[in-house]
């Protein structure tokens, strides 16, 4: 086993960890879609109990109080308050829900480059074994970049060092042509 290989091994237990977790984020945003929904309905719900109270008022249901019409009120604070609980409960869920979303697209893109970095180690340990079994065969192989002999380009400090012991650049002289101080003779 050689070092693509291994690389390739390693990529894949990673890409299949990051798959597992792509997995898990997916059951987080259904989750969070799920308690959105159902938060949104419960709101409606709720909200729809205000309409009851009025329609129990009209009926007579809170008469044997001695104020209905304070009873009525207070239990429409109580129907308010509730709904507002519930649609404060609705958008932490959305925002939960953006957050796993976020988290499930992140990744699916790490999904998606472990599988590509994954083909492309395959490919490398393809190509090394069909090359190695070149050798084998007795088949030369063809060359890469430059020709065999030839030295590599000089590093950056070569240039550099070759730039300061060479002899600095002779500049000519330029001559300079004196301009007339007054205006009055360049009129004419």
């Amino acid at each position: 086993m050689d070092k693509g290989e291994v690389k390739a091994g390693a990529i894949y237990e990673l890409g299949n960890k990051f798959d597992d977790m792509l997995t898990s984020a997916q059951r987080e945003v259904d989750k969070g879609t799920g308690a959105t929904l159902a938060l949104q309905e419960a709101v409606k719900k709720v909200a729809a109990l205000a309409a009851a109270v009025d329609k129990d008022l009209d009926e007579g249901i809170f008469s044997k109080f001695e104020d209905p019409m304070a009873v009525a009120s207070l239990l429409k604070k109580q129907i308010t308050r509730a709904c507002s609980v519930l649609e404060t409960g609705a958008i932490s869920a959305e925002n939960h829900r953006l957050i796993a979303t976020g988290r499930f697209q992140a990744f699916h893109q790490m999904v998606e480059n472990m599988k590509k970095l994954h083909d492309l180690e395959l490919l490398k340990v393809q190509a090394k074994r069909a090359q190695e079994a070149a050798l084998a065969r007795g088949e030369e192989l063809p060359s890469r970049g430059k020709p065999v002999g030839t030295a590599p380009a000089p590093s950056i400090k070569q240039r550099r060092l070759a730039e300061e012991s060479a002899p600095p650049p002779v500049v000519p002289a330029v001559k300079t042509l004196k301009k007339s101080r007054s205006r009055k003779s360049s009129r004419r």
